[in-house]
């Protein structure tokens, strides 16, 4: 465990991703950042002879491997690929307050959010006369399981949004392999435009929420590993699975309000459906819209 080589390698990607987003005129480096910083820093704060340090460090890698995947299959490490959020805002905010927005929010405070929730996962300093570090508990088990479950849920939303925009794309490109094999009921969803259905039934943003508890997992392994601590369960960790969960507040509110002025039917998917927290679902939606897709052709007529 190294807080120095973290703090370093902290410096250096803030210092790398703001240069490049200032070069290229991109300002999704650290974007790109967001699944591998994580875990090297957690990585870097790990002590190798503490089985709890180490299953952390291999959870993160894990929950990294699969959003860094994700984020690739959508062309997202292609350096002229962008959030479309950022040129929303560009849009919106002149010159000298893009300016400053971007150095203060987006290349100072998403890095420093992104070396914050890496911090829980730190082993604190052994009490005086301790053997070693705090062992495996049950605790650990139970956060251990928790977490399992969110990175399958974090997968299970991020595979079907990944089939639905497919779906989409292959849709509106108008083959006739689609046009055959689409069914009315998946025209209907496609015309949507966004996803509901699934785990989108229960959540609009299921991803966020799991996303949002894999990193109060890692807090709370950290609260597991200082139970001689005081106020252990408040520990100045906590910042980081909080800032994470108010920006994701913002975050989604703000795309939200592009969502709804994009797709007609989106406040009324925000009526039956949960934000973040998953909840039985209201009906689904079935609403009669313009769906400006080709027909499927007429099926083949039989021989005679």
């Amino acid at each position: 465990m190294s807080i120095p080589l973290t703090l370093g390698l902290w410096v250096l990607t803030t210092y790398t991703t703001h240069i490049l987003s200032i070069v290229t005129g991109n300002d999704s480096w650290v974007d790109r950042a967001w699944s591998i910083a994580p875990a090297i820093y957690v990585a870097s704060l790990t002590r190798w002879d503490d089985p709890r340090s180490v299953v952390v460090a291999a959870a993160v890698t894990l929950w990294a491997a699969r959003l860094t995947f994700n984020f690739w299959r959508k062309d997202g490490y292609n350096p002229r690929s962008e959030d479309h959020r950022w040129a929303y805002i560009r849009s919106i905010l002149p010159g000298p307050l893009y300016t400053a927005f971007h150095l203060v929010f987006i290349s100072i405070f998403q890095n420093l959010l992104l070396l914050l929730i890496a911090l829980p996962a730190a082993p604190p300093p052994l009490p005086p006369r301790a053997s070693g570090p705090q062992p495996w508990c049950m605790a650990d088990t139970a956060i251990l399981i928790v977490f399992s479950i969110l990175l399958a849920l974090e997968t299970l939303a991020d595979e079907q949004q990944w089939a639905y925009h497919q779906l989409k794309q292959a849709t509106t490109t108008t083959t006739t392999t689609t046009t055959t094999t689409c069914s009315p009921e998946h025209r209907r969803h496609i015309a949507l435009g966004f996803c509901t259905t699934g785990v989108y039934r229960y959540s609009r943003h299921m991803n966020f929420f799991a996303e949002m508890g894999i990193w109060w997992c890692v807090y709370a392994w950290g609260v597991v590993a200082r139970p001689h601590h005081h106020h252990h369960w408040l520990n100045p960790t906590l910042v980081g699975p909080l800032l994470l969960t108010l920006l994701f507040q913002g975050s989604t509110a703000f795309t939200e309000s592009i969502s709804a002025k994009k797709y007609p039917a989106y406040k009324i998917y925000q009526q039956t459906t949960s934000r973040l927290i998953p909840l039985w679902p209201g009906p689904p939606l079935n609403i009669n819209i313009n769906m400006n897709l080709p027909a499927p052709p007429p099926p083949p007529r039989k021989q005679q």
